[in-house]
């Protein structure tokens, strides 16, 4: 069996170095590849280096990207804090998949890239989605004034992504509505879905 040289010295990094290399960058990296995916980007030769320090795991890119979406602690290392993973079966579920956030209560607002979501008070009302015109994600945050009037009666306490590439990265919505929510890893898949077939 062949192997190339660069899979070869790969395998013969120090692991410190590695881990720190990939310490180092690998956010960055995520989320530049977020914001232009391309086959050449430096995230997609991170993957295989963590996949080999990883022991190397067969994770792909996407895997890893999904569970930077549904963990604010995912890292490189997520794959060897999976367990109970069967062989070539991919770690994390797809878009479009079910996934069980019953510990939040949303929907799906008229067939379109917006979710409103119950927030972490019973009053606070969040709604999220991709602005395709202002290249942004977007979020409201609004205190109802009770359960049974329409929220936007309520006071309107946070509004991000108004204008161009204001929120260009999906774990940069996540982060500024963290005070009133925690987006269902659902709702985080179907937005990137969204912005990516809007490039």
């Amino acid at each position: 069996m062949e192997t190339n040289a660069a899979t070869t010295h790969m395998v013969t990094l120090p692991s410190k170095a590695l881990s720190a290399v990939l310490d180092h960058v690998w956010e960055a990296e995520l989320e530049g590849y977020l914001e232009y995916p391309s086959p050449g980007h430096l995230f997609m030769h991170l993957v295989e280096l963590a996949n080999v320090a990883n022991g190397k795991c067969s994770w792909t890119q996407e895997d890893y990207i999904h569970a930077y979406f549904s963990s604010a602690e995912a890292t490189w290392r997520m794959p060897g804090s999976v367990e109970h993973v069967a062989p070539h079966e991919s770690p994390v579920v797809r878009v479009g998949s079910a996934i069980a956030d019953s510990d939040v209560a949303w929907e799906q607002q008229g067939g379109t890239k917006r979710y409103l979501i119950r927030g972490k008070a019973s009053l606070l009302r969040v709604v999220v989605g991709w602005d395709s015109p202002l290249n942004t994600f977007f979020a409201q945050v609004w205190k109802a004034p009770d359960e049974e009037t329409c929220y936007e009666m309520g006071e309107l306490l946070l509004w991000v992504g108004t204008f161009h590439r204001e929120v260009p990265v999906i774990k940069q919505l996540g982060r500024l509505v963290a005070p009133y929510v925690r987006i269902p890893s659902t709702i985080l898949e179907n937005l990137e879905f969204h912005r990516l077939m809007s490039i």
